[in-house]
């Protein structure tokens, strides 16, 4: 014969307040247990995203009162009661905005020098075509002479042998100059 179930409670219809489930105790009894409604996670803050917030439980609306408010905002960087979509949208909203400030800033003098017809560069001292890496060997008074560094355009004037490897190509010792420029020779 089946074991009979008794209902506690007084409404004995299985509607969405009264769900029940099996369960068996330590006596080997199977008693029905009511079940608490399950409820949506809280939405973000925000108001823009539709989704729901990640990172914080789906409770009863009575438990967050009692709660802490470490259990009601995610642990993320930035997180607080922001979803993770939130916090990228706006790290990227502010690095744009950021970037058409800059943007707004060199128009003007873009400008300028689409007038006057010439390029502004770092150097303007230095050939057209010139490798923008410069050895770090080669500062204004000392230039670099070894065979293929984007920094040896100049001629020396004075060759002094340094002992110390060339950063990009690996080769040592290499010549550099350690006398300014007389001439442009």
């Amino acid at each position: 014969m089946a074991q009979q179930l008794t209902y506690h409670h007084r409404l004995s219809y299985n509607t969405v307040s009264d769900r029940t489930r099996l369960s068996r105790t330590p006596d080997s009894r199977i008693v029905s247990l009511y079940t608490k409604k399950v409820r949506k996670a809280p939405k973000c803050v925000c108001g823009i995203s539709l989704g729901r917030h990640q990172g914080v439980r789906a409770v009863r609306p009575h438990l967050p009162m009692r709660s802490s408010q470490m259990n009601k905002q995610a642990s993320r960087a930035d997180g607080g009661p922001m979803s993770a979509k939130c916090v990228r949208d706006g790290i990227k909203r502010a690095f744009f905005t950021e970037e058409q400030k800059l943007f707004v800033r060199l128009l003007p003098a873009q400008a300028q020098a689409r007038r006057t017809g010439r390029r502004q560069t770092e150097d303007a001292g230095r050939p057209r075509g010139h490798d923008s890496w410069f050895c770090p060997l080669a500062s204004p008074g000392r230039s670099c002479f070894i065979q293929g560094c984007p920094a040896s355009w100049r001629r020396p004037l004075e060759d002094v042998t340094c002992g110390t490897h060339h950063p990009r190509y690996a080769i040592t010792p290499h010549v550099i100059i350690t006398e300014p420029f007389v001439n442009g020779c």
